[in-house]
């Protein structure tokens, strides 16, 4: 056998080994990893509601006042005077352009005439008074009052607390929950916060309510 076949077959044999052990190999593995106990994909899930009561501490009162006259312009002209007569009333006991707005001028006919109708409308910031308020902007001239909406002045600041105790409500109730299947609560995991709508404030006491939906991690 010459020098050049020996080489050859030596060639041969050293491929057709590499190739049985790529070949036995297979795909390479994928490593796994072990889930630690924080990282379980178990969770527990509640609704947690919170409630603030509180007295409204405003009122927001929209007067109307009118005039009548056998012509349009007159009776404009009426309803306008007692307008001013309100607002003049609403100035010397207080009330400054932050709190009252003229809101519409309207003018209707009539069978004997025609009525004109201005539209007031005064952020009253002490409720307790509101009776007294509506007293003297009555003998001023008004007509009418067609509403009295109640509200409180830090609403943003008592959301924020019905929230803290949704929350807090949540998590009490993972807990009980966590505890019954005698598990360990976890990390909180999601949070959905909601604001029912409103119901309307009432004189005496009003509610500001929030839901959360939560989303705790579980530990084994």
């Amino acid at each position: 056998m010459t020098q050049k076949q020996t080489t050859f077959i030596a060639t041969v044999a050293i491929l057709s080994v590499a190739a049985v052990l790529l070949f036995s190999a297979g795909p390479p593995m994928a490593e796994s990893v072990p889930k630690t106990r924080a990282q379980s994909d178990r969770g527990i899930s509640v609704v947690g509601e919170g409630e603030v009561k509180v007295r409204p501490d405003q009122a927001r009162v929209l007067i109307g006042v009118e005039g009548r006259a056998e012509s349009p312009a007159g009776a404009l002209l009426t309803a306008g005077a007692r307008a001013d007569a309100v607002l003049a009333e609403l100035k010397s006991m207080g009330y400054g352009t932050d709190e009252v707005r003229r809101l519409s001028v309207q003018l209707s006919e009539e069978p004997t005439g025609f009525r004109g109708q201005q539209q007031i409308e005064v952020l009253v910031a002490d409720v307790d008074r509101l009776n007294r308020f509506l007293d003297k902007v009555v003998l001023a001239g008004a007509s009418t009052v067609k509403t009295v909406s109640f509200s409180v002045r830090n609403e943003a600041d008592l959301r924020r607390q019905a929230v803290d105790r949704a929350i807090k409500d949540a998590r009490a109730k993972a807990e009980a929950a966590a505890s019954s299947g005698k598990v360990s609560l976890g990390d909180l995991r999601s949070l959905v916060v909601e604001h029912p709508e409103a119901e309307p404030a009432k004189p005496g006491q009003t509610s500001i309510r929030a839901t959360v939906r939560a989303t705790f991690d579980v530990i084994p």
